[in-house]
């Protein structure tokens, strides 16, 4: 294959997690419709793999380990003698959102899931609040463990790295981590003779895809409403 087309993290996550917590997971869905209409397998650099992990972290893993320290403190200090379960409930999901500030679509998710089990539970005591705890926490391992479900169904191919890493040819082009993941795949271009169609939902990214592909000229960046005239652009160009 002359080309290959390769996912942004922020395509793969949205494509993996629920609707209530991405908004552009039917935008996501379209990527890996028009692929699968091409038969074509999609695509990740090795530095993308790992951003997708460190975003489903932020995402949701983090509320775990936050569950975690909570189990080990003590259950927080009633605000009034006849506190109720979803009051507590309640100051549970207030102080997760403090301490996870990347999870707040995870959080209202499963907030939502639990709400209707806990609104009929009755007062809380020591007990009852790890109890809560370990119902969030089950929740949350059955979340996450959806999301890497769906990623391993999407059938990425991981791209290793390859040919010399040239970052100053993107310094001041690309912003932040995608500068690794540009310099990454115009190695590989090069290195293999390959086109590649790099498919973001990152506008800042876009704004600058003419001087990226001049500067690397087999690397095209394309957003998914464009992916299928990208595809039959290099389709023609082989």
């Amino acid at each position: 294959m002359a080309f290959r087309v390769v996912l942004d993290a922020n395509v793969v996550l949205a494509a993996c997690l629920d609707p209530g917590m991405d908004a552009k997971a039917d935008v996501a869905a379209d990527v890996l419709k028009v692929l699968a209409a091409e038969a074509l397998r999609p695509a990740v650099t090795e530095s993308i793999s790992a951003e997708i992990e460190r975003m489903v972290s932020t995402r949701v893993g983090q509320i775990l380990h936050a569950l975690r320290d909570l189990s080990n403190g003590p259950p927080p200090t009633p605000t009034n003698p006849n506190q109720t379960a979803w009051e507590v409930f309640e100051q549970l999901f207030a102080n997760l959102r403090q301490k996870t500030p990347g999870a707040a679509g995870a959080l209202q998710l499963l907030e939502s899931r639990l709400a209707v089990v806990v609104n009929d539970a009755p007062i809380i005591g020591d007990a009852q609040w790890k109890i809560l705890l370990d119902q969030v926490a089950i929740e949350t391992t059955a979340m996450l463990a959806e999301i890497q479900r769906k990623q391993g169904a999407l059938g990425l191919d991981v791209l290793p790295r390859a040919g010399k890493v040239d970052h100053e040819r993107f310094r001041g082009i690309v912003p932040g981590s995608d500068l690794e993941h540009i310099a990454v795949l115009a190695a590989i271009s090069e290195a293999r003779n390959m086109d590649f169609a790099f498919v973001t939902m990152d506008g800042g990214l876009h704004a600058v895809r003419d001087a990226i592909t001049r500067a690397a000229p087999r690397v095209t960046v394309t957003t998914p409403p464009h992916l299928h005239r990208q595809i039959a652009r290099l389709r023609g160009k082989h």
